[in-house]
């Protein structure tokens, strides 16, 4: 059974009883979300880790002058 298509000469048009194209491949839109997803949790470690550098670096200031 060969499915029968339908490309619409516009955006938004239908047509009864025929399968609509997808604009997005599913597979590498997932690549993308995991990808930016381990970029956004490497650069919340980084900022946790210079955080902590920063709080660490005014305690020793404070224990010095004080």
């Amino acid at each position: 059974d060969q499915e029968v298509q339908w490309r619409p000469p516009q955006p938004g048009s239908f047509k009864q009883g025929f399968i609509e194209n997808s604009n997005v491949n599913p597979v590498l839109e997932m690549t993308r979300m995991i990808e930016a997803h381990r970029s956004y949790s490497a650069y919340l470690e980084m900022i946790k880790a210079l955080d902590s550098l920063d709080g660490n670096a005014v305690d020793d200031i404070g224990t010095l002058q004080g």
